[in-house]
């Protein structure tokens, strides 16, 4: 039997060794591409799982949560929102300012003021005093740059008013 380095010459030799070691690396990139994939997956997992959580909070809470991007774009709204300000109906991706132009004017000031204010509303002869509070952060949009975002809470407060 011909040894295989004396039947491929030093060349071939080289040369096997050389694909070895890339098909090896090639290999071990593969795994840590793996294992990156499952981390991504679990770390998505349990953000979406988070995320679902928060909306769910959020839609069971009294108080109407509306959220407004950069332009002033509805990023979402919950159940409390959309009862109070929409009719029950939902507005995500709608512009805010143009759906109060109908609004009572009071809330309209409240909406367009600087600071947080109450409000009271007249709704079928009973006077409503409702919270506005609005508060303005920055998270990263889809380019990583910070946008400006208002959070506008309203909260009915008729019942601890009236004590």
């Amino acid at each position: 039997m011909i040894p295989l380095a004396v039947g491929l010459g030093a060349l071939g030799l080289v040369a096997i060794v050389l694909l070895w070691r890339a098909h090896s690396e090639l290999a071990d990139a593969r795994a840590h591409e793996a294992s990156l994939l499952r981390e991504l997956s679990a770390a998505r997992s349990t953000g979406d799982e988070r995320e679902r959580f928060a909306r769910a909070i959020m839609e069971a809470s009294p108080v109407a949560y509306v959220p407004l991007g950069e332009t002033g774009r509805i990023v979402f709204d919950n159940r409390a929102a959309r009862e109070l300000l929409f009719d029950g109906t939902a507005l995500a991706g709608k512009i805010f300012l143009p759906l109060l132009e109908n609004a009572p004017e009071a809330l309209q000031r409240a909406v367009l003021a600087d600071q947080d204010e109450l409000v009271a509303i007249d709704d079928d002869g009973e006077r409503e005093i409702w919270s506005l509070a609005k508060r303005h952060f920055e998270l990263p949009n889809a380019a990583s740059l910070p946008e400006l975002h208002t959070l506008l809470l309203m909260k009915h407060m008729t019942t601890e008013v009236n004590r």
